[in-house]
């Protein structure tokens, strides 16, 4: 329910939805429209959830979006990359995939999505270069799922993922130019 209503959000958003910018002005925006639908919306909500042996990334706390609606719970993670810095940031959506796993994992939410608004097509094209991990984000098939290292610098954590996604074939269509001019959506369901 929750994804859906992302994906048409961004596709066809209310006209008094302003351009996101950052991941700040997105979370605000997406939760006037949530709470414009009738949708309860917590922002920042603290969460401290255990996660899987193996895990050694710093762990999450704060989740951008908790939000309730007919006796239902979602949590949502939210990434807006600007600046490039593709592998860190597809390692830190997995750690957003990991951190919303954990919460429905604790029964604090029934389900939840890991979202990224982005404009820079390096994540969902081929650029003819790129590493294992840009691998999961483009092609079709190759789903992460379990142990996943982070991909630059010391290369001294994991995320742990007990789900498996394929996140290649969760990019959106375009989004409303208006929002984020030539950009798409990546919302992966954690159920």
């Amino acid at each position: 329910m929750i994804a859906a209503w992302l994906r048409e959000f961004l596709v066809a958003p209310p006209a008094t939805v302003g351009p996101i910018s950052n991941e700040r002005s997105l979370q605000l925006e997406l939760a006037l429209g949530l709470r414009e639908s009738g949708f309860d919306v917590e922002f920042e909500k603290c969460l401290r959830v255990p996660r899987l042996d193996g895990s050694t990334l710093k762990p999450k706390v704060n989740l951008d979006l908790f939000v309730r609606m007919g006796g239902k719970r979602y949590a949502v993670e939210l990434k807006v990359p600007v600046n490039g810095q593709h592998p860190e940031t597809m390692y830190a959506f997995c750690a957003d995939i990991e951190f919303v796993e954990a919460i429905v994992r604790a029964g604090h939410a029934d389900s939840g999505v890991a979202l990224m608004l982005t404009d820079d097509a390096v994540f969902w094209c081929d650029s003819g270069r790129g590493s294992w991990l840009h691998n999961h984000f483009r092609v079709a098939g190759s789903p992460v799922t379990g142990s996943i290292r982070k991909p630059t610098g010391a290369k001294d954590s994991n995320v742990m993922l007990a789900g498996i996604y394929d996140v290649a074939t969760c990019w959106g269509d375009p989004c409303n130019d208006r929002l984020l001019h030539g950009s798409r959506s990546l919302i992966v369901e954690i159920a």
